[in-house]
């Protein structure tokens, strides 16, 4: 059970990496919603 549940989020990592424009495509929200944390964490870096 926790192989499986480990496996699982790595694997739509992966596929989340390497199909940028089908997220694009797909999920505007989510791509929204990453470049909104990628702006935070740069922030959070400053400090």
């Amino acid at each position: 059970m926790k192989k499986d549940n480990s496996d699982a989020p790595k694997k739509e990592i992966k596929i989340n990496k390497n199909s940028k424009a089908e997220i694009l495509k797909r999920a505007p929200e989510e791509v929204i919603a990453k470049a909104i944390h990628e702006a935070l964490l740069k922030e959070h870096e400053k400090k």
